[in-house]
């Protein structure tokens, strides 16, 4: 009840809470819409109902009683690390350290091992999946998609290599959706420090020719999706102080698009001033935002580009090369660390000089 709200607006809350549901067992024969109407106007409802949902849990798996298994506290709803070790601390006098994300970074700036991770970024071979590489510097990741196969393909890959990773089908166009799995997870990992957004879709429609639903579906994909999530995100950020916002737009923002790709070239070039907007109205509560302006890289997305096309773009570019997955995944664990850290509201493009600007 207390994250985000005065002791003084909650004990009226409490005593109502505990007046009306007195024990574990009153907790757990609640209906959910008894447990969130005594929750009303406190905010972070998912916290209601997490707590209903491990009540029940508590009373039919622990006969009552708080695990003392630190890995059984994490398997109940909203429980992370954090919780666990305070609730293992306090009620059974376990030897336990809870570091927060604030305790964290003190850490991470004091010992200066964060920069030392990003050395270690240009002496390894980068992972093209950007999500596999920041899990590779160390990151506790959320992995977010529509399609839940490919984010179960990765959760396996990340058990095989002993990496941190949390998935999520959401989507992202869908405000309800992120609401609801920004205000779980960040409670769950005590803090999302770093947003890396790729959302992203491509199809080719002269004008005169393009249904209305498919440039809807191209601007909020592309681009709306990023307001739904800085939304939500930013304000928690804010609260402690600290925050990266990494948003991969495209060159086709700037330059513009000729090949039928004009609602591709309107969504990618719309991100570009907002996340710099963004930059200025949050650097001065510790957070910076950035983007990444790929060129042409070697993905699913463009390799139905005709062959003639192709060798048009490559004439013109001195590397003379498309670019490939890892050269992105490189940029975006760059400007996601401290090696960074003086670079906000900035178009990073990564095009193989196809500007040079």
């Amino acid at each position: 009840m207390l994250q985000q709200t005065q002791v003084k607006t909650v004990i009226p809350y409490f005593n109502n809470f505990v007046k009306k549901i007195p024990n574990l067992k009153a907790l757990s024969k609640s209906s959910e819409k008894k447990v969130l109407k005594l929750w009303e106007g406190l905010g972070y409802y998912n916290r209601a109902k997490n707590l209903h949902k491990t009540s029940k849990i508590l009373i039919k798996k622990y006969n009552s009683q708080i695990p003392k298994s630190f890995l059984e506290l994490k398997e109940l709803p909203g429980i992370g690390d954090y919780t666990a070790n305070v609730l293992l601390a306090l009620i059974y006098n376990q030897p336990r350290i809870a570091l927060d994300g604030n305790v964290k970074r003190v850490f991470h700036r004091l010992f200066n091992t964060s920069v030392e991770d990003t050395v270690n970024l240009f002496k390894t071979k980068r992972n093209g999946d950007l999500a596999e590489a920041f899990m590779e510097f160390g990151a506790e990741i959320i992995a977010c998609d529509i399609k839940e196969e490919g984010l179960r393909d990765l959760e396996k890959k990340s058990i095989e290599k002993g990496l941190k990773c949390h998935i999520c089908t959401v989507d992202v166009t869908d405000r309800s959706q992120v609401k609801e799995m920004i205000s779980e997870m960040d409670d769950k990992l005590d803090g999302i420090d770093i947003l890396a957004s790729v959302a992203g879709i491509h199809n080719r429609y002269n004008i005169d020719e393009m249904p209305d639903e498919i440039w809807d579906k191209m601007i909020s994909v592309n681009l709306t999706s990023c307001f739904n999530l800085t939304k939500h995100l930013l304000p928690r950020m804010a609260k402690r102080n600290y925050g990266v916002i990494v948003q991969v737009a495209s060159v086709a923002g700037i330059v513009g698009s000729v090949t039928g790709a004009s609602h591709y070239a309107a969504a990618k070039g719309g991100l570009i001033p907002y996340i710099r907007s963004l930059a200025k109205e949050w650097g001065g509560k510790g957070i910076r935002a950035n983007c990444i302006g790929p060129g042409l890289i070697d993905t699913e997305m463009t390799q139905v580009m005709q062959e003639l096309a192709v060798k048009a773009y490559l004439s013109g570019l001195p590397l003379g090369r498309i670019g490939k997955p890892e050269d992105i995944a490189g940029a975006a664990v760059y400007l996601a660390s401290d090696a960074s850290s003086y670079v906000n509201g900035q178009l990073l493009n990564v095009c193989g000089g196809y500007l040079m600007a």
